[in-house]
Protein backbone atom coordinates (compact mmCIF):
# COMPACT_ATOMS: atom_id res chain seq x y z
CA UNK A 1 0.00 0.00 0.00
CA UNK A 2 1.41 3.27 -0.65
CA UNK A 3 1.80 5.86 2.03
CA UNK A 4 -1.55 7.74 1.15
CA UNK A 5 -3.61 4.86 1.42
CA UNK A 6 -2.20 3.85 4.53
CA UNK A 7 -2.93 7.50 6.26
CA UNK A 8 -6.31 7.42 4.90
CA UNK A 9 -7.19 3.96 6.55
CA UNK A 10 -5.35 5.00 9.48
CA UNK A 11 -7.68 7.86 10.00
CA UNK A 12 -10.75 5.96 8.86
CA UNK A 13 -9.75 3.42 12.05
CA UNK A 14 -8.98 7.09 14.34
CA UNK A 15 -12.21 8.30 14.05
CA UNK A 16 -14.09 5.21 14.40
CA UNK A 17 -12.29 4.72 17.65
CA UNK A 18 -13.14 7.87 18.80
CA UNK A 19 -16.92 7.81 17.91
CA UNK A 20 -17.12 4.43 20.03
CA UNK A 21 -14.97 5.91 22.96
CA UNK A 22 -17.71 9.16 23.01
CA UNK A 23 -20.89 6.99 22.58
CA UNK A 24 -19.47 4.88 25.56
CA UNK A 25 -18.78 8.37 27.55
CA UNK A 26 -22.30 9.74 26.68
CA UNK A 27 -24.16 7.02 27.90
CA UNK A 28 -22.37 6.83 31.27
CA UNK A 29 -22.99 10.71 31.68
CA UNK A 30 -26.66 10.04 30.90
CA UNK A 31 -26.54 7.50 33.67
CA UNK A 32 -25.28 10.22 35.75
CA UNK A 33 -28.33 12.76 35.10
CA UNK A 34 -26.20 15.83 34.53
CA UNK A 35 -27.83 18.26 32.17
CA UNK A 36 -26.75 18.75 28.72
CA UNK A 37 -24.46 21.57 29.19
CA UNK A 38 -22.24 19.84 31.15
CA UNK A 39 -22.10 16.45 28.91
CA UNK A 40 -21.11 18.49 26.08
CA UNK A 41 -18.61 20.31 27.66
CA UNK A 42 -17.33 16.91 28.88
CA UNK A 43 -17.66 15.11 25.40
CA UNK A 44 -16.05 18.57 23.83
CA UNK A 45 -12.86 17.95 26.46
CA UNK A 46 -13.04 14.28 25.69
CA UNK A 47 -12.81 14.84 21.76
CA UNK A 48 -9.79 17.29 22.37
CA UNK A 49 -8.08 14.88 24.75
CA UNK A 50 -8.00 12.14 22.57
CA UNK A 51 -7.45 13.79 19.18
CA UNK A 52 -4.45 14.98 20.70
CA UNK A 53 -3.16 11.04 22.10
CA UNK A 54 -3.94 9.92 18.62
CA UNK A 55 -1.61 12.35 16.85
CA UNK A 56 1.09 11.71 19.37
CA UNK A 57 0.60 8.19 18.52
CA UNK A 58 0.76 8.69 15.05
CA UNK A 59 -3.21 7.60 14.32
CA UNK A 60 -2.79 4.08 15.79
CA UNK A 61 -6.12 3.72 16.58
CA UNK A 62 -5.38 0.12 18.85
CA UNK A 63 -5.65 0.31 22.05
CA UNK A 64 -2.90 2.08 24.15
CA UNK A 65 -2.25 -0.67 26.66
CA UNK A 66 -1.66 -3.68 24.72
CA UNK A 67 1.80 -3.45 23.87
CA UNK A 68 2.34 -6.31 21.86
CA UNK A 69 0.52 -4.70 19.49
CA UNK A 70 1.56 -0.91 20.17
CA UNK A 71 4.93 -0.97 21.35
CA UNK A 72 6.27 0.78 23.97
CA UNK A 73 9.27 3.42 23.11
CA UNK A 74 11.80 0.83 24.93
CA UNK A 75 10.71 -2.21 23.34
CA UNK A 76 13.04 -3.56 20.48
CA UNK A 77 11.93 -3.76 16.89
CA UNK A 78 12.83 -7.00 14.98
CA UNK A 79 13.00 -6.26 11.11
CA UNK A 80 12.80 -9.67 8.97
CA UNK A 81 12.06 -10.95 6.08
CA UNK A 82 8.79 -13.32 5.10
CA UNK A 83 10.25 -15.34 2.00
CA UNK A 84 14.19 -16.18 2.67
CA UNK A 85 13.37 -19.65 4.00
CA UNK A 86 15.66 -20.88 5.53
CA UNK A 87 16.80 -17.64 7.52
CA UNK A 88 13.95 -15.68 7.64
CA UNK A 89 10.07 -16.75 6.22
CA UNK A 90 6.53 -16.99 7.38
CA UNK A 91 4.29 -19.79 6.61
CA UNK A 92 0.80 -20.17 7.66
CA UNK A 93 1.18 -18.18 10.58
CA UNK A 94 4.36 -16.08 12.45
CA UNK A 95 7.60 -16.00 11.07
CA UNK A 96 10.23 -18.80 11.30
CA UNK A 97 14.02 -19.72 10.44
CA UNK A 98 17.49 -19.04 11.93
CA UNK A 99 16.42 -14.88 12.69
CA UNK A 100 13.25 -16.50 14.41
CA UNK A 101 15.88 -18.43 16.82
CA UNK A 102 17.56 -15.07 17.35
CA UNK A 103 14.28 -13.40 18.34
CA UNK A 104 13.94 -16.28 20.50
CA UNK A 105 17.88 -15.45 22.45
CA UNK A 106 16.60 -11.84 22.59
CA UNK A 107 13.21 -12.44 23.97
CA UNK A 108 15.39 -14.71 27.10
CA UNK A 109 18.54 -12.58 27.62
CA UNK A 110 18.79 -10.82 30.62
CA UNK A 111 20.02 -7.34 29.03
CA UNK A 112 16.59 -7.02 27.67
CA UNK A 113 14.38 -8.03 30.44
CA UNK A 114 12.48 -5.12 30.87
CA UNK A 115 12.17 -4.92 27.06
CA UNK A 116 9.44 -6.39 24.29
CA UNK A 117 10.44 -7.91 21.01
CA UNK A 118 7.75 -6.34 18.41
CA UNK A 119 9.03 -8.47 14.84
CA UNK A 120 7.45 -6.47 12.04
CA UNK A 121 8.49 -7.10 7.85
CA UNK A 122 10.89 -5.60 6.15
CA UNK A 123 10.13 -5.15 2.67
CA UNK A 124 12.87 -6.19 -0.04
CA UNK A 125 13.14 -2.52 -1.41
CA UNK A 126 13.51 -0.96 1.70
CA UNK A 127 16.17 -3.75 3.53
CA UNK A 128 18.65 -1.06 3.95
CA UNK A 129 16.41 2.23 4.93
CA UNK A 130 16.29 1.32 8.30
CA UNK A 131 11.98 0.77 7.91
CA UNK A 132 9.87 -2.26 8.79
CA UNK A 133 5.83 -2.56 8.90
CA UNK A 134 3.30 -4.26 9.80
CA UNK A 135 -0.88 -4.36 8.81
CA UNK A 136 -0.82 -1.00 10.62
CA UNK A 137 1.98 1.25 10.26
CA UNK A 138 5.37 1.31 9.54
CA UNK A 139 8.48 1.74 12.23
CA UNK A 140 12.23 2.38 12.99
CA UNK A 141 13.17 -1.07 13.21
CA UNK A 142 15.96 -1.24 15.91
CA UNK A 143 17.76 -4.63 13.86
CA UNK A 144 17.39 -6.18 10.38
CA UNK A 145 17.61 -9.69 10.29
CA UNK A 146 17.87 -11.46 6.79
CA UNK A 147 20.11 -12.30 3.94
CA UNK A 148 21.97 -9.18 3.75
CA UNK A 149 24.83 -9.96 2.02
CA UNK A 150 28.02 -7.28 3.51
CA UNK A 151 29.75 -5.02 0.72
CA UNK A 152 31.54 -1.45 1.30
CA UNK A 153 29.40 -0.06 -0.36
CA UNK A 154 25.76 -1.16 1.77
CA UNK A 155 27.95 -0.64 5.35
CA UNK A 156 28.86 2.88 3.99
CA UNK A 157 25.15 3.54 3.30
CA UNK A 158 24.02 2.61 6.15
CA UNK A 159 26.62 4.36 8.14
CA UNK A 160 25.19 7.61 7.54
CA UNK A 161 24.15 9.68 10.11
CA UNK A 162 20.13 9.04 10.30
CA UNK A 163 20.95 5.45 10.40
CA UNK A 164 23.94 4.53 12.63
CA UNK A 165 23.93 1.15 11.23
CA UNK A 166 26.38 -1.68 11.57
CA UNK A 167 27.18 -5.01 9.85
CA UNK A 168 27.13 -7.36 12.60
CA UNK A 169 29.73 -10.57 12.47
CA UNK A 170 29.28 -12.80 9.59
CA UNK A 171 26.43 -15.46 10.46
CA UNK A 172 26.59 -17.37 7.53
CA UNK A 173 28.38 -17.73 4.04
CA UNK A 174 26.59 -18.85 0.78
CA UNK A 175 27.06 -17.91 -2.28
CA UNK A 176 25.09 -17.80 -6.28
CA UNK A 177 23.54 -20.58 -7.99
CA UNK A 178 21.13 -21.71 -10.64
CA UNK A 179 17.45 -23.59 -10.43
CA UNK A 180 17.17 -25.34 -13.98
CA UNK A 181 14.41 -26.10 -15.41
CA UNK A 182 14.89 -30.46 -15.49
CA UNK A 183 13.61 -30.49 -19.30
CA UNK A 184 15.57 -27.42 -20.51
CA UNK A 185 18.53 -28.08 -18.56
CA UNK A 186 18.99 -32.34 -19.97
CA UNK A 187 17.55 -31.11 -23.66
CA UNK A 188 19.29 -28.08 -24.33
CA UNK A 189 21.58 -26.45 -21.64
CA UNK A 190 24.27 -29.70 -21.43
CA UNK A 191 24.23 -29.36 -25.48
CA UNK A 192 24.52 -26.03 -25.58
CA UNK A 193 27.89 -25.73 -23.47
CA UNK A 194 29.33 -29.21 -25.06
CA UNK A 195 28.72 -27.17 -28.36
CA UNK A 196 30.68 -24.02 -26.68
CA UNK A 197 26.86 -21.96 -27.30
CA UNK A 198 25.95 -19.61 -24.78
CA UNK A 199 23.44 -21.63 -22.51
CA UNK A 200 20.88 -18.98 -22.14
CA UNK A 201 19.44 -16.57 -24.46
CA UNK A 202 16.14 -14.04 -24.83
CA UNK A 203 14.13 -16.87 -25.51
CA UNK A 204 15.45 -18.99 -22.52
CA UNK A 205 15.85 -16.45 -19.72
CA UNK A 206 16.93 -16.14 -16.12
CA UNK A 207 15.12 -14.40 -13.49
CA UNK A 208 16.58 -12.72 -10.79
CA UNK A 209 15.80 -11.08 -7.69
CA UNK A 210 15.89 -7.10 -8.03
CA UNK A 211 18.86 -4.83 -6.69
CA UNK A 212 21.07 -8.14 -5.83
CA UNK A 213 24.32 -9.13 -5.61
CA UNK A 214 23.35 -11.88 -7.58
CA UNK A 215 21.99 -10.15 -10.07
CA UNK A 216 25.32 -7.86 -10.56
CA UNK A 217 27.09 -11.18 -10.95
CA UNK A 218 24.82 -12.74 -13.51
CA UNK A 219 24.82 -9.84 -15.51
CA UNK A 220 28.67 -10.03 -15.72
CA UNK A 221 28.74 -14.32 -16.13
CA UNK A 222 25.94 -14.21 -18.79
CA UNK A 223 26.10 -10.45 -20.54
CA UNK A 224 22.93 -9.57 -23.12
CA UNK A 225 22.16 -6.74 -25.14
CA UNK A 226 19.59 -3.77 -23.90
CA UNK A 227 16.75 -5.26 -26.91
CA UNK A 228 17.49 -8.79 -25.43
CA UNK A 229 17.91 -9.58 -21.96
CA UNK A 230 19.08 -12.87 -21.35
CA UNK A 231 18.65 -12.21 -17.32
CA UNK A 232 15.24 -10.48 -15.89
CA UNK A 233 14.95 -8.73 -12.75
CA UNK A 234 12.29 -8.79 -10.35
CA UNK A 235 10.61 -7.30 -7.39
CA UNK A 236 10.08 -10.41 -4.87
CA UNK A 237 10.05 -14.49 -5.43
CA UNK A 238 6.67 -14.61 -5.78
CA UNK A 239 6.59 -13.23 -8.68
CA UNK A 240 9.63 -15.28 -10.05
CA UNK A 241 8.08 -18.09 -9.13
CA UNK A 242 4.80 -17.38 -10.84
CA UNK A 243 7.09 -16.95 -14.07
CA UNK A 244 8.93 -20.20 -14.01
CA UNK A 245 5.52 -22.00 -13.71
CA UNK A 246 3.59 -20.09 -16.14
CA UNK A 247 6.10 -18.43 -18.89
CA UNK A 248 8.27 -20.39 -20.88
CA UNK A 249 10.70 -17.68 -21.39
CA UNK A 250 12.19 -18.42 -18.14
CA UNK A 251 14.09 -21.37 -17.65
CA UNK A 252 15.87 -20.78 -14.63
CA UNK A 253 16.60 -18.86 -11.15
CA UNK A 254 19.53 -17.28 -9.58
CA UNK A 255 20.10 -16.82 -6.34
CA UNK A 256 22.41 -17.74 -3.25
CA UNK A 257 22.38 -21.43 -2.73
CA UNK A 258 20.59 -21.60 0.76
CA UNK A 259 18.32 -19.98 -0.34
CA UNK A 260 17.28 -21.99 -3.01
CA UNK A 261 17.66 -24.76 -0.66
CA UNK A 262 14.67 -23.29 1.11
CA UNK A 263 12.95 -22.44 -2.01
CA UNK A 264 12.97 -26.55 -3.50
CA UNK A 265 11.67 -27.53 0.14
CA UNK A 266 8.66 -24.53 0.47
CA UNK A 267 7.48 -25.42 -3.57
CA UNK A 268 8.66 -29.35 -3.20
CA UNK A 269 10.42 -28.45 -6.82
CA UNK A 270 12.99 -31.59 -6.71
CA UNK A 271 11.24 -33.45 -9.83
CA UNK A 272 11.10 -30.31 -12.03
CA UNK A 273 14.33 -28.58 -11.51
CA UNK A 274 17.56 -29.25 -10.57
CA UNK A 275 20.52 -27.00 -9.05
CA UNK A 276 23.05 -26.23 -11.70
CA UNK A 277 26.18 -26.44 -9.41
CA UNK A 278 25.41 -29.77 -7.82
CA UNK A 279 25.37 -31.43 -11.29
CA UNK A 280 28.78 -29.98 -12.21
CA UNK A 281 30.98 -31.04 -9.24
CA UNK A 282 28.85 -32.65 -7.00
CA UNK A 283 29.75 -30.89 -4.17
CA UNK A 284 27.03 -28.36 -2.20
CA UNK A 285 30.62 -25.95 -1.53
CA UNK A 286 31.02 -24.83 -5.44
CA UNK A 287 29.27 -21.76 -5.85
CA UNK A 288 29.48 -18.98 -8.42
CA UNK A 289 30.37 -16.26 -5.82
CA UNK A 290 31.39 -15.75 -2.16
CA UNK A 291 28.45 -14.24 -0.14
CA UNK A 292 28.99 -13.17 3.59
CA UNK A 293 25.70 -12.31 5.80
CA UNK A 294 25.12 -9.99 8.45
CA UNK A 295 22.30 -9.03 10.62
CA UNK A 296 22.21 -4.72 10.67
CA UNK A 297 21.95 -3.29 14.05
CA UNK A 298 20.91 0.63 14.30
CA UNK A 299 22.03 2.00 16.30
CA UNK A 300 24.52 0.32 17.09
CA UNK A 301 26.72 2.73 18.56
CA UNK A 302 24.52 4.73 21.14
CA UNK A 303 20.99 3.50 21.70
CA UNK A 304 21.56 -0.18 20.28
CA UNK A 305 24.88 -0.96 21.85
CA UNK A 306 24.11 -3.55 24.00
CA UNK A 307 22.46 -5.73 21.26
CA UNK A 308 24.81 -5.48 18.85
CA UNK A 309 27.27 -6.99 21.60
CA UNK A 310 24.38 -9.53 22.20
CA UNK A 311 23.69 -10.66 18.66
CA UNK A 312 27.89 -11.10 18.34
CA UNK A 313 27.92 -13.48 21.14
CA UNK A 314 25.19 -15.21 20.19
CA UNK A 315 26.08 -15.53 16.28
CA UNK A 316 29.70 -16.83 17.48
CA UNK A 317 27.51 -19.93 19.44
CA UNK A 318 24.79 -20.12 16.66
CA UNK A 319 26.28 -19.60 13.10
CA UNK A 320 23.48 -20.69 10.05
CA UNK A 321 25.82 -23.54 10.00
CA UNK A 322 24.78 -24.95 12.88
CA UNK A 323 21.34 -24.30 12.08
CA UNK A 324 19.20 -27.40 11.18
CA UNK A 325 16.90 -26.60 8.12
CA UNK A 326 15.29 -29.76 7.78
CA UNK A 327 13.99 -29.40 11.41
CA UNK A 328 13.99 -25.84 10.86
CA UNK A 329 15.69 -25.49 14.32
CA UNK A 330 18.88 -25.70 16.07
CA UNK A 331 18.89 -29.19 17.56
CA UNK A 332 20.87 -29.83 21.23
CA UNK A 333 23.01 -32.95 20.47
CA UNK A 334 22.96 -35.82 23.00
CA UNK A 335 26.57 -37.81 23.07
CA UNK A 336 26.59 -41.22 24.65
CA UNK A 337 30.44 -41.72 27.00
CA UNK A 338 31.82 -44.75 26.34
CA UNK A 339 33.83 -44.25 29.92
CA UNK A 340 30.96 -43.50 32.22
CA UNK A 341 28.31 -45.47 29.96
CA UNK A 342 25.84 -42.98 30.13
CA UNK A 343 24.09 -40.17 27.53
CA UNK A 344 25.20 -36.59 28.37
CA UNK A 345 23.60 -34.23 26.43
CA UNK A 346 25.38 -30.71 25.60
CA UNK A 347 22.97 -28.08 26.25
CA UNK A 348 23.15 -26.09 22.83
CA UNK A 349 22.81 -22.12 23.87
CA UNK A 350 21.21 -21.65 20.28
CA UNK A 351 18.03 -23.42 21.55
CA UNK A 352 16.22 -25.62 24.31
CA UNK A 353 14.99 -28.30 22.43
CA UNK A 354 16.39 -32.16 21.94
CA UNK A 355 15.95 -33.47 18.78
CA UNK A 356 19.22 -35.47 17.90
CA UNK A 357 21.45 -38.34 19.58
CA UNK A 358 24.62 -38.85 18.07
CA UNK A 359 26.68 -42.06 19.04
CA UNK A 360 30.48 -41.38 19.40
CA UNK A 361 31.04 -45.00 21.28
CA UNK A 362 31.83 -46.47 18.00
Amino acid sequence: MNNFFDLIQLCVKAIQSIVEVLKSIRDFLKSLNLTRKTIWIILGSSITLLTVALFYYQFFPISFIDSTIFPNKNDIIFGYREDAKPISYEDNGPFKGYCFELKEFLEKNDHFSHQKIKPVKVNYRQRFEGIGYDEYKKYKIDLDCGPNTITSSRKKYIERKDLEGNFSNVFGVSGANLMIKKDYYEKDFKNKLTNNKPPFDDKNKIAVLENTTTLTLINHIFPSSTANPVVEAFPNRDSILANLKGNKEFVAYGTDDVLLGGFFKTEDLKEKYVRFLDNIKDQRNMFLSFEEYGIIVYKSKTKNKSLYTEINKWIKQCPLSSYDIEQEKFPNICRFNSDKKKQECSINPCSSINNRIVDESN
